[in-house]
């Protein structure tokens, strides 16, 4: 399970979005919206696929932040973000992945409104002091951005793992 918790606040007003997420074969994302000055129609899917018990885990994320109205004028926000994900499994801990963001600013002009980044990194999950946990590291390089984008993005990752209890055990 994953957390967010935004807050922004401005305009002597606050608006909160919470989301939760329950990453299981063909789960969905939910989250709740709560804004004192504006209303967001928020869409998240995510689905999670194992074709079959092998080394290969596959997935995506697709998330559109559309606007209904916002106070004092136009729409801020108009945005798109698609994440996939592959992994593939060497054994002893050791993995290959991509995961890239991409994302869309509909209100941006043309020829700035996407970053698509293309790369990928490795990964090791592993036990310290019995704390299961994954690190890893991952390069991705800009295809397509905006003028004001970076051309490389590095992530250096360290994830720390509750594995589930087995019921009745």
């Amino acid at each position: 399970m994953a957390y967010n918790l935004q807050r922004h606040t401005g305009d002597n007003t606050t608006r909160e979005t919470t989301c939760a997420q329950f990453v299981r074969p063909s789960a969905s994302f939910s989250c709740a919206l709560h804004s004192s000055s504006a209303a967001r129609l928020l869409r998240r899917r995510r689905s999670l696929e194992q074709p079959s018990p092998g080394p290969f885990v596959l997935g995506s994320l697709f998330t559109q932040f559309s606007p209904m109205h916002d106070a004092n004028g136009k729409p801020k926000l108009n945005a798109f973000l698609w994440q996939y994900f592959i992994n593939y499994n060497f054994g002893k801990g050791w993995a290959l992945a991509s995961a890239p963001s991409m994302t869309a600013d509909w209100t941006a002009a043309d020829g700035q409104k996407w970053t698509i980044p293309v790369g990928d990194g490795i990964s090791r999950t592993l036990v310290f002091q019995r704390q299961p946990m994954t690190l890893g590291f991952q390069y991705y390089y800009n295809v397509q951005r905006p003028d004001n984008a970076p051309t490389t993005t590095v992530r250096f990752i360290l994830s720390l793992i509750y594995p589930q209890k087995p019921a009745g055990g």
